[in-house]
C-alpha cells in the first residue's frame, strides 16, 4: 500500500508541474515509429512539449514508465525492470524517452529495450524514430491532476 501511495504522490509531482496545475499531463506509450504529436492525437490529447525535458534521470524515467498507459492496451507497462526486460540504456536508440520491442528467439517472449537521455532531450513532439521503429513515452495534456 505504501508503494502505491508513494508512486501516486510522485506521479502527481510529475504531471502537475506548476502551482496552479495549469500544466497537467499523462505519460502515454505510443506505437512504433510514431511521434508524440501523433500519439497524443490518437489519445484525443495534445503533446506537452516542454514536459519532454523532465525525463533525464532513472527515477523520472521509472515514474514515466510505471504511470504511463499504452495505446491500444488496457494494462500499464508495469515496474521499470519488468517492462524494460531487455535492459535500460544499454543501446542509444533515440534522443527522447523510448522503448523498442525485439524478439530474442522464436520460443522466447518479446523483450523491451528502454532508453532515456541522461543530460538533455533533443527530440520534440514531432520527432519520429522509424529506424529502428522506436516507441516513445509522450507527455499528453490531461484535465485531471
Amino acid at each position: 500500500m505504501f508503494v502505491n501511495v508513494s508512486l501516486t504522490i510522485l506521479f502527481a509531482l510529475v504531471v502537475c508541474r506548476s502551482a496552479d496545475c495549469s500544466e497537467c499531463f499523462e505519460w502515454v506509450l505510443g506505437y512504433s515509429g510514431e511521434s508524440c504529436s501523433t500519439t497524443c492525437m490518437k489519445a484525443s490529447k495534445s503533446c506537452v512539449e516542454n514536459s519532454l525535458q523532465s525525463i533525464i534521470t532513472k527515477e523520472a524515467f521509472e515514474i514515466a514508465v510505471t504511470s504511463s498507459r499504452q495505446l491500444g492496451k488496457a494494462d500499464r507497462p508495469g515496474p521499470l525492470e519488468s517492462f524494460c526486460s531487455g535492459g535500460i540504456n544499454v543501446m542509444d536508440i533515440a534522443t527522447a524517452p523510448s522503448a523498442i520491442q525485439y524478439l530474442p528467439g522464436a520460443d522466447l517472449a518479446p523483450l523491451y529495450l528502454c532508453y532515456y537521455p541522461q543530460d538533455v532531450v533533443t527530440g520534440n513532439c514531432a520527432t519520429e524514430y522509424t529506424t529502428p521503429p522506436v516507441q516513445r513515452f509522450c507527455p499528453c495534456d490531461s484535465e485531471v491532476c
